[in-house]
């Protein structure tokens, strides 16, 4: 599917590139960057779905021609992807570029000592079984899709589809059964399944090949938003991918299931919490990508909940564990009443665990992925009154490669201390910095609990965000930021008067060059 889609795509691409006017300046500007590398592509019979097809593939994307390409591998941006519906060659040519990319990262990527990741080498070995395969599963399903829609047919000719609500029930069954059947389906039936787990345990414990799989799973996502297309396949991994995102390889299985209270709470989410992948890795190239996706309408309850900062996935026991150690990372403003239950900023929220303490890993990290993805909204996407990203929020999308992982917090730059002085002002900025808090020492506590030796974090930020947040808080108090604002007002003056003076001496000087 996906040769036949790059194939179909470069066609396109050749016929209309040449005409600027019909694509978008920022769009053709991508086009030409990555022109040489398409062009590598189209050389590939990509209507042959052979072993061999894929590794000629993969070694043209390898060349120097496609280097630019390559270096924005793992990006799930394209400057060629357009919210306006009049912009159709522009996301044609987003599909185009996704699609490429989801091919490489699903066949091409190397481990560090340049071996093939486990995971993709099984996938080229056994690529005509596993296409046969679909094959076989996408005529079922459209030969089940035909049975059902005749049935559905008759039923409403023979008036039995509403009696007593019966028709809509027993539909509603027999889609959850069918549902649930299929959900492993494809795993328990392939031909190469077996294999198939041991090489998502193995990728998953390269470094190198489990962040192309997150990386993987959120490009499909944007690139079914844009296309409208998905892939039935059987290498379907969207269930393996917390494991990856919090390395815990060894307990991918075929048949994990979530409970009923958690599977009730992801499935609320599930539209906005798909391919939404934030990692340490993913926050410098993705995040601001990630901000836009929180404001669409998928992302709406979601946004709701934003200030909870428990999850029915972890029983509140979990959150009740006490750190002794002095070198915690959990911190505390004296000034709020963290215990008030009328507060936002309450801790423990309830939820209908009973403090069950035989909780199964899938819950929980289900549960540390809704925790760590409020966080990063809090972090990197939060706005104030007006519509706007709170600035200290900016600063850190924009200057995130910039910090040091063990800065000091005490000798932050000019612009950080505007940015904080500026958050102060908001009152939406301000309410999410206990919140902040309170979501980073659950994940601490429940880090803590797994782990019990408090040297594993499973928080998706590094000390550089919890440090600058903690400088925050512990200077905000009752709204007031004092030293802040007062500190970047002397900064605004004196950049001001710096830039005055500057102005009038260089008048002067060109006055004095004009005079003499």
């Amino acid at each position: 599917m996906l040769l036949l889609i790059i194939n179909l795509l470069f066609l396109v691409f050749r016929a209309i590139a040449q005409n600027s006017e019909i694509v978008s300046d920022k769009c053709f500007d991508e086009l030409y960057k990555y022109s040489n590398c398409f062009n590598v592509v189209k050389n590939i019979n990509n209507n042959e779905f052979t072993s061999e097809n894929i590794k000629s593939l993969c070694e043209n994307l390898k060349s120097k021609l496609c280097d630019d390409f390559i270096n924005n591998i793992n990006s799930i941006n394209s400057d060629c992807i357009s919210k306006n519906d009049n912009d159709t060659i522009d996301n044609i040519f987003a599909i185009y570029i996704l699609s490429l990319k989801d091919f490489y990262l699903t066949f091409c990527v190397k481990d560090h000592n340049g071996n093939q990741c486990p995971l993709s080498n099984h996938l080229i070995t056994n690529i005509e079984i596993l296409k046969n395969y679909n094959d076989n599963e996408n005529k079922n399903q459209i030969n089940n899709e035909k049975e059902n829609n005749k049935e559905k047919r008759n039923e409403k000719e023979n008036g039995n589809g509403n009696e007593n609500g019966n028709g809509n029930e027993n539909g509603n069954e027999n889609d959850n059964e069918n549902g649930n059947k299929n959900d492993n389906k494809n795993l328990k039936e392939n031909p190469v399944a077996d294999n198939m787990i041991i090489n998502f345990i193995n990728d998953c414990e390269i470094e190198k090949c489990n962040q192309r799989l997150i990386d993987l799973d959120s490009i499909k996502t944007v690139l079914f938003d844009i296309s409208k297309i998905s892939e039935n396949s059987a290498t379907s991994y969207q269930k393996f991918i917390k494991y990856y995102k919090y390395d815990k390889c060894s307990s991918i299985r075929r048949d994990n299931k979530l409970s009923e209270e958690c599977h009730s709470e992801f499935e609320k989410y599930k539209s906005c919490l798909n391919g939404m992948n934030i990692s340490k890795k993913s926050i410098s190239i993705s995040m601001k990508n990630y901000c836009e996706i929180f404001e669409t309408n998928k992302c709406k309850e979601f946004l709701e909940d934003m200030f909870l900062t428990t999850t029915n996935c972890i029983p509140d026991y979990y959150y009740s564990v006490t750190n002794n150690n002095n070198n915690s990372t959990y911190f505390i403003d004296d000034d709020i009443d963290y215990n008030d239950n009328n507060s936002t900023y309450f801790i423990g929220a309830n939820n209908n665990n009973n403090n069950n303490n035989n909780v199964s890993e899938y819950d929980f990290i289900t549960g540390l992925d809704i925790l760590n993805t409020r966080l990063a909204y809090l972090t990197y996407c939060a706005g104030n009154n007006k519509g706007s990203t709170c600035a200290l929020s900016k600063y850190l999308i924009s200057n995130y490669d910039k910090l040091e992982e063990n800065f000091d917090p005490t000798e932050i730059s000019m612009d950080v201390y505007i940015a904080i002085a500026s958050d102060c002002r908001e009152v939406q900025c301000t309410k999410r910095i206990p919140n902040f808090v309170n979501l980073s020492n659950s994940i601490d506590k429940i880090s803590h609990f797994i782990n019990q030796d408090n040297t594993t974090s499973y928080s998706l930020l590094s000390n550089k965000e919890k440090s600058l947040f903690k400088y925050y808080l512990n200077h905000f108090k009752d709204n007031q930021c004092g030293s802040f604002e007062e500190y970047s007002d002397i900064s605004i003056s004196f950049k001001k008067y710096y830039h005055s003076n500057i102005t009038l001496m260089i008048t002067f000087i060109f006055a004095f060059i004009i005079l003499f």
